[in-house]
């Protein structure tokens, strides 16, 4: 008779392996390691967030990011639902 031991092998690393607190780490190192100070104050989240998905702490001093930028973006996000229509938009006569 074969038993598979189903519990959790023993650590022989330090390391973080909740989802949440990765995630955490993972941003706070970014704002630990990255020059952000060419970055606008409002779009310092945006940036983090493009460094974290492109793996490239050096990516901030590529950035160009529009003054109004952030600030279109909530306006965008927030406004009012539009009415769906059964019609998609590229169907419609002109």
């Amino acid at each position: 008779m074969n038993i598979v031991d189903l519990r959790r092998p023993r650590r022989r690393y330090d390391y973080v392996d909740v989802g949440p607190d990765i995630y955490l780490d993972s941003f706070a190192t970014i704002r630990r390691e990255a020059d952000l100070g060419a970055v606008p104050a409002d779009a310092e989240k945006l940036a983090v967030r493009m460094i974290h998905g492109s793996g490239r702490v050096d990516l901030a001093a590529d950035l160009v990011i529009h003054p109004g930028l952030i600030a279109a973006a909530r306006a965008w996000r927030w406004r009012p639902a539009r009415r769906c229509s059964a019609t998609p938009p590229w169907s419609r006569p002109a």
